[in-house]
């Protein structure tokens, strides 16, 4: 493989380093765990923690106090606002059923009343009804009564002819029309 003399110098370069570093490294200790820094190490310590304390109670904690408080009177708010809302839909709820109650006895009364003036207005018509009926009966029977009346003259003369059809075939003789007018009265009776 091609490498060229610049990038052979460098890696070498760098290996030698990377050596030197592992031997320096070696006899030196991790700063936190080397107890000559011990009174520095605590003296920092104090000061981030004083600082991060004084940081904490005086700018974030009264923040988060001010939104914790602000977020409890939000929530009374709403809950004295549902409180509100909820006895306003009891007492609309409590007139609604008073109004359907009312509504229903009307309703009740409107339906009574229209179903007597209904029952009313048939009897009505039904004795209307009756009436003439009645009138068209009599009449009817009068007719029919004229009818018969008429119809059992004609009967009293078509017996007569009959009568004397029948005697003249069965005894071959003519009989006088006054017998046989009173047989058939005779008949009728």
């Amino acid at each position: 493989m091609f490498i060229s003399t610049a990038y052979a110098q460098v890696s070498e370069y760098a290996a030698t380093q990377v050596k030197s570093a592992e031997n320096n490294h070696i006899d030196r200790v991790f700063p936190p765990f080397d107890f000559s820094f011990f009174e520095s190490h605590v003296f920092w310590l104090l000061l981030c923690f004083g600082l991060f304390y004084f940081f904490m109670s005086r700018i974030v904690l009264p923040r988060i106090g001010n939104v914790i408080e602000a977020r409890r009177d939000r929530i009374a708010a709403d809950l004295d606002h549902a409180a509100r809302m909820k006895q306003e839909a009891d007492a609309t709820i409590i007139a609604y059923e008073k109004e359907l109650v009312e509504a229903r006895k009307r309703a009740g009364i409107i339906t009574r009343t229209a179903s007597d003036k209904a029952r009313a207005q048939a009897k009505a018509e039904h004795n209307h009804a009756q009436t003439d009926l009645d009138s068209k009966l009599a009449e009817a029977e009068k007719r029919i009564s004229d009818i018969r009346d008429k119809a059992m003259q004609n009967v009293g003369a078509i017996a007569k002819i009959a009568a004397e059809s029948i005697v003249h075939k069965l005894i071959d003789r003519h009989v006088n029309e006054s017998s046989i007018a009173k047989a058939i009265k005779a008949a009728w009776n």
